[in-house]
């Protein structure tokens, strides 16, 4: 593969260009991988290699063909991205309904337009429906010759078993090694900043690369100190989530669990005696509230995020003012 590819994806490459010099390469791939690590980008790189009309390998793609040329261009007629719709209101729509993916369906049954491979890339897994899921299932039980189905999901258990079945799971290796050197020079950043970013960041790559060039470390600090506010009842819960409202919901979610596993670790701050009073038990029992309503937020769009998690906010507040009682006894 070539220095444009993710180093954390090598491995998987390798297994796909195996499986595709022996004939073997899977119709049906469920790419798993937390947000922000480049699945997208790599299921897309892959899908311009196979339709590549000018190598027989997917090693690389010419840029040079029609099918190259096409695909840059965005309208390849052999590669369709299913993702969540836009309404006329410019609003995107929760879900990935079962008209798009009876339509993609009939797009996959039809002759190839340019007599190679057909791709289709399923962004959202997550935001598929059960129904929408079972039309897909028929896809995936008769698939068409050199036809490559590839579904992305930052969790596989959110995949119903009968899809998963009928699919190659496959994710990349995300580990230190491979993430930090690459970080490192393409930020130009030293190992101590990249470490944090990489933390910060639960080791999803482009997050961190992101978190490094938006200076996410000013905002990571400023929610950090609300929290404190919190702890200390200077501020409420409902006048933190007033300030945080123009992050995503599952941003905030994460900055809060990376708060209290900070504080568990004593790295908040080089002056983290503030933290001593805190007992463990609590800081666990509400640190786990938060990585529940995490995952739940995984599987669900129709939680009432702000009244749930002022709930935790509020067990935090409260914390905070039983400790102050104790310290004036």
């Amino acid at each position: 593969m070539t220095n444009m590819d993710y180093p954390w994806f090598a491995e998987l490459a390798q297994k796909l260009i195996t499986a595709h010099e022996n004939q073997r390469l899977p119709h049906g791939l469920l790419i798993a991988a937390p947000k922000l690590s480049g699945k997208s980008n790599f299921a897309r790189l892959l899908a311009k290699r196979l339709l590549c009309q000018a190598t027989a390998k997917i090693q690389s793609a010419c840029e040079q063909c029609k099918s190259c040329l096409l695909f840059n261009a965005a309208t390849h007629p052999d590669f369709y991205l299913i993702d969540k719709l836009v309404d006329n209101k410019g609003v995107q729509k929760k879900s990935i309904g079962i008209e798009q993916i009876r339509e993609l369906s009939d797009k996959l049954n039809d002759t190839p337009q340019m007599g190679g491979w057909r791709v289709a890339i399923v962004q959202s897994v997550s935001a598929m429906t059960r129904a929408s899921f079972n039309a897909l299932l028929k896809t995936l039980e008769e698939p068409k010759k050199q036809t490559l189905l590839i579904l992305l999901a930052d969790n596989a258990q959110i995949v119903p078993a009968t899809i998963r079945s009928r699919c190659q799971l496959m994710s990349p290796v995300l580990n230190e090694s491979l993430i930090l050197p690459w970080l490192i020079d393409t930020t130009g950043v030293d190992k101590n900043t990249a470490e944090i970013a990489l933390s910060a960041c639960y080791m999803a790559p482009l997050a961190a690369l992101a978190y490094i060039e938006n200076d996410g470390a000013k905002q990571r600090a400023s929610v950090f100190k609300l929290l404190d506010d919190i702890l200390v009842n200077s501020l409420t819960p409902q006048d933190f989530i007033q300030q945080v409202n123009e992050l995503a919901e599952t941003e905030i979610v994460e900055l809060i669990a990376e708060y209290l596993h900070q504080i568990s670790k004593h790295k908040v701050s080089a002056l983290h005696t503030k933290y001593d009073a805190i007992p463990d038990k609590s800081l666990h029992q509400i640190y786990a509230k938060v990585l529940e309503f995490n995952r739940a937020l995984l599987f669900s769009s129709n939680l009432q995020f702000q009244i749930q998690i002022e709930a935790i906010l509020l067990l935090w507040f409260e914390l905070g003012r039983k400790i102050k009682g104790q310290s004036k006894v």
